[in-house]
Formats: structure tokens, C-alpha cells, sequence
């Protein structure tokens, strides 16, 4: 597994790459985001584009990076990949989680529509209906 970040305005990007599993990752990913909270963020956008494949733990890793960002009073947004790997986070019920968008565009925007309405934006489910997901 590879993570890099970077920022779009006020919201940080972190791009994982590579597989999400208990072999790869071993709380890298939930260690890598507790370090980068030490920075003040509140808006972090998890870009899993890039990812080839995640198992259980790969998902209890989510879940935990979950609870540790809406604890510290953080927002958090998914970019999904496509195929198996979208499909395990369908059966998980990640989904009903967090907020997950097709690209990080989306993501992004909807941290800014979020500020201004309670909820996602029209573009935002326009654009997970278009994707076959009504998740949100």
C-alpha cells in the first residue's frame, strides 16, 4: 500500500494506492491519518481510486479512521474505485458510513455544498445515481 497527501484548498487528499488488506497495510492507513490530525484538518477526502484490493481488515481499518476524524470533529468523503473492490464496501455497508462520491471532484464539492446545506449536494447524488448508487 502506498499513501501520499496533498491539499485542495481546505480539504486533504489522501491517495491510497495498492491493497487495503491485513498483510499490506497492518493500521497503516488508520496510523498515517491520526498523524496527519495532528495538523488541525477537518475536511480529509480518502481517494480510493487506486486501490486493487481490500479485505476485512482493510475495511475495519476504514471504519476506525472513521471514528477517529468524526471524534476529532473531522469530516471525512470516499472516492470509490471500480469494480470488486467497490462492490465489497457495497456488501460491507461502508457506504451507509460515509459519504462516497465516483470522482474526487465531487468529493471535494461536497464539503463545500455541505457548509452552506445539511446534506449532500443535487450534483452529488445526480452523480451516484448516474453510477448506479443511491447510498446517500
Amino acid at each position: 500500500m502506498r499513501l501520499s497527501s496533498r491539499t485542495r484548498g481546505d480539504v486533504l487528499i489522501l491517495d491510497v494506492a495498492g491493497s487495503l488488506t491485513l498483510t499490506s497495510s497492518r493500521g497503516a492507513l488508520f496510523s498515517y491519518v491520526q498523524g496527519l490530525g495532528r495538523g488541525g484538518f477537518k475536511k480529509l477526502v480518502l481517494n480510493l481510486h487506486n486501490v486493487g484490493d481490500i479485505d476485512c481488515a482493510g475495511i475495519g481499518e476504514l471504519v476506525n479512521v472513521h471514528g477517529e476524524l468524526s471524534n476529532a470533529g473531522s469530516g471525512v468523503k470516499l472516492v470509490l474505485p471500480h469494480g470488486t473492490v467497490r462492490t465489497l464496501l457495497e456488501v460491507a455497508r461502508l457506504l451507509t458510513v460515509f459519504e462516497a462520491y465516483d470522482d474526487e471532484d465531487h468529493a471535494v464539492l461536497a464539503f463545500n455544498e455541505d457548509v452552506r446545506s445539511s446534506g449532500p449536494t443535487e450534483a452529488a447524488r445526480r452523480a451516484l445515481t448516474v453510477s448506479g448508487m443511491s447510498t446517500i
